[in-house]
């Protein structure tokens, strides 16, 4: 995933803390139960910043699943695909995604979360359809796709008519948030993909594919502000 680029300092203003002497203050930090909702990185980096323990730690991530899919209709013959993946992280954020794990969630298993950190990064991936349900075009899903067998339609990101869809499915990923927790314990993360890679000598050289970044961080972004812009309190 070398095409992210995460501002830590966003998080919290004593990472830099950890930079200078590779370890965290607890005094600072101290505990918490956190639900993170956006990409791989996103979870490593509350785990730094917030002393979380390991990536099992976190029964409440969602990743590898964009909002659109979040939001839709479970695919009824989810539990007949074979979603295995010699990965086990991948595998289980593939079953989350094609059975909606996260919307079908019980407001009860919010109760005691302090905090959700939010990122869109898994906004640039496509988004398919069978039937009525929506999933997720993810690294993951492609890995294993030869072997599910199925056939499914790719939605135009560039339409309008996918824009609105996005916003319907983000207006009640908005409502479910509200009714999960308060919106003071939830944390936008804008992350954006990064346009240039930095090589052993410390050279920074933009990506070949530059102008197709360029284009999904202004997506991104357009996201990002439409979800501030209608939710009080982030």
């Amino acid at each position: 995933q070398k095409n992210f680029n995460i501002n830590l300092l966003t998080i919290n203003p004593h990472f830099s803390t950890y930079c200078r002497t590779g370890r965290i203050d607890t005094n600072i930090f101290g505990r918490y139960n956190i639900c993170v909702i956006g990409s791989y990185n996103l979870m490593i980096v509350a785990k730094m910043m917030m002393q979380v323990g390991t990536p099992e730690f976190f029964n409440n991530h969602y990743s590898f699943s964009n909002i659109i899919s979040m939001m839709s209709n479970g695919y009824k013959e989810a539990c007949g695909l074979n979603l295995s993946h010699k990965s086990e992280y991948r595998q289980k954020h593939l079953i989350q995604d094609f059975t909606k794990c996260l919307k079908n969630k019980n407001k009860c298993e919010f109760h005691d979360i302090d905090y959700v950190l939010i990122d869109f990064l898994e906004e640039r991936f496509d988004t398919g359809k069978i039937d009525e349900s929506y999933f997720t075009i993810s690294d993951a899903f492609l890995e294993i796709s030869d072997q599910l067998g199925i056939s499914y339609e790719v939605l135009d990101m560039n339409s309008s008519k996918t824009w609105e869809l996005w916003r319907e499915s983000c207006d009640k990923f908005i409502k479910l948030l509200e009714v999960y927790v308060q919106t003071k314990s939830i944390i936008l993360v804008k992350n954006y993909l990064s346009e240039n890679i930095l090589d052993e000598n410390g050279k920074l050289t933009p990506f070949e594919n530059i102008d197709e970044i360029r284009m999904q961080n202004q997506i991104l972004e357009k996201k990002y502000n439409y979800f501030s812009e209608h939710i009080q309190g982030v």
